[in-house]
């Protein structure tokens, strides 16, 4: 039989194809599709600067950022995303209710921005969800059930219970989201998010015992950031993020962007700098 002279390329495109599909790119191409389809402005690859250990400034690159962007101002939608396969992520939360104006305070975004959102939710108009909402049962960290298997756990074997993969995920979404503001964010915002291929899970602890539910999303408010203070991002699974959480998430941007720039307009024309 002729032997086919493609037979090695198709070969080594499959294996290509096989290889690609064990890392996170092809869930970074499906979440830009999912906001430019709901009419963000996207960018891959995008870098950010932040500081190193030495206080230098560096720059480093997120996965995918979503623009609704006007002259007077900037909402983005950050995400990293993450190939998780069959490790579930466990959102671990408490028994707080994190109300729409508390999720303001710790979102990433200027002082103006923060002013005027939170007086456009003092005047009862709905329509920023699922930006800022009241949200029951937040979560206050992350771990990785990275040992599923029924044998006894080795307290010297690691991953058992591993926070620190999700906890740099966190950190490195937070990290861009605050350097995309740039060095005048006052009338700007940036919402982060990180995407994950496998499972999601919360974790309550109600009446002596602890409840295991499975989720899609999951509002996390962060105390143990490394920049300081709380920060709120969205833990989200891929197929939620495709299918049902990028349209809100998009006309949320959309509806902050178009209120803040109508404060900006309105400090404009009573001759105020703009500024807190």
């Amino acid at each position: 039989m002729k032997e086919d002279p493609d037979e090695p390329k198709r070969s080594l495109t499959s294996k290509v194809e096989r290889w690609l599909d064990k890392g996170s790119i092809p869930v970074e191409y499906r979440v830009a599709d999912a906001l430019a389809r709901h009419d963000l402005e996207v960018e891959q690859g995008r870098s950010y600067a932040a500081k190193d250990p030495d206080d230098r400034t560096v720059y480093r690159e997120i996965d995918v950022v979503g623009w609704a962007i006007d002259t007077r101002s900037e909402m983005a939608v950050v995400v990293e995303c993450k190939q998780t396969g069959d490790k579930p992520w466990v959102v671990l939360t408490n028994r707080d209710h994190l109300t729409a104006t508390a999720t303001v305070s710790q979102s990433v975004s200027g002082q103006r921005a923060q002013k005027a959102i939170r007086s456009d939710l003092g005047r009862y108009r709905p329509g920023l969800s699922p930006l800022f909402i009241d949200y029951p049962h937040p979560g206050f960290s992350v771990v990785v059930a990275d040992d599923l298997s029924d044998k006894p756990r080795d307290e010297g074997r690691r991953g058992a219970d591993d926070r620190e993969l999700a906890r740099a995920a966190m950190a490195q979404v937070i990290g861009a989201a605050r350097g995309l503001l740039g060095d005048d964010p006052r009338w700007s915002l940036a919402w982060p998010v990180v995407v994950i291929t496998g499972p999601l899970f919360e974790v309550r602890y109600e009446h002596g015992a602890a409840l295991v539910l499975p989720a899609t999303w999951k509002r996390v408010s962060w105390w143990s950031s490394p920049y300081g203070g709380a920060v709120v991002l969205d833990i989200v699974t891929e197929e939620h993020f495709v299918t049902d959480y990028a349209r809100p998430l998009a006309e949320g941007l959309s509806r902050v962007n178009t209120l803040l720039m109508t404060e900006h307009d309105k400090d404009r024309e009573d001759g105020s700098p703009g500024t807190v």
